[in-house]
């Protein structure tokens, strides 16, 4: 999808989200003015065994430099 803003810049998304047993995938682009893109990467799974979720996200900026976020949750009951 493409949204325009203020002086006619533009940016856009794409995504693409896989689904599994147990989990996900997601890739995602967003490009703005000056071609200048972010990348973010995200996978997700339940683990019935522990009954936790799990979800791995990196993002991509323009320049290369990337972060990953780790998050799980319990369910405690």
């Amino acid at each position: 999808s493409s949204v325009a803003g203020p002086g006619n810049r533009t940016v856009t998304n794409e995504a693409v989200t896989t689904r599994a047993p147990g989990g996900y995938s997601r890739n995602a682009t967003t490009t703005g003015p000056n071609n200048n893109s972010v990348n973010r990467s995200s996978q997700g799974q339940w683990n019935p065994a522990t009954k936790t979720w799990s979800n791995t996200t990196t993002y991509t900026g323009p320049q290369g430099n990337s972060a990953d976020v780790n998050r799980s949750t319990t369910i405690a009951k």
